[in-house]
């Protein structure tokens, strides 16, 4: 939820999701949480309004080596747009070229979640159905700052 919470405190993410049409209320940036921001890799229901969503994953990747009380842990983040909403006016690249790029601004390199720094992966451009597109974004830790039983997932 942390993950979920930064985001939703990064204004230009909010509103480069331009979710208008889902009911978001600007001075309750958390009316986006299940309707543009999941905790969870979401396939959409079919869509009459065109939209972009951010779908959050959390995966432990096993025991640390030398303190099996120690996970490695993986973030995927999918950023993911209906072909109609890529296009933005007045900015260079899709919009999930653009919301990628601040996602990984403030991921790269954190310590602020528990764990470990974030270390990135290659942000790659997928096909997910004929009308959706989005990127994967992928962050890993070496451990855990703490152990797996206190970090209340």
């Amino acid at each position: 939820m942390n993950i979920i919470l930064d985001i939703l405190s990064n204004k230009k993410i909010v509103d480069l999701i331009d979710s208008k049409e889902s009911g978001y209320e600007p001075q309750d940036p958390q009316t986006l949480i299940y309707r543009n921001i999941f905790p969870f890799l979401k396939v959409p229901d079919v869509q009459t309004n065109a939209m972009t969503n951010i779908l959050i994953a959390v995966d432990k990747l096993g025991k640390h080596k030398t303190n099996p009380s120690y996970s490695n842990v993986r973030v995927t983040i999918w950023v993911l747009a209906h072909q109609e909403h890529m296009r933005m006016k007045n900015k260079a690249g899709s919009r999930i070229d653009v919301i990628s790029d601040e996602i990984e601004k403030l991921f790269r390199g954190s310590k602020k979640y528990g764990f470990s720094e974030l270390d990135d992966f290659p942000n790659y451009e997928k096909l997910l159905s004929e009308k959706f597109i989005y990127r994967e974004i992928v962050f890993r830790t070496s451990e855990l700052s703490k152990p797996v039983c206190g970090i209340g997932w």
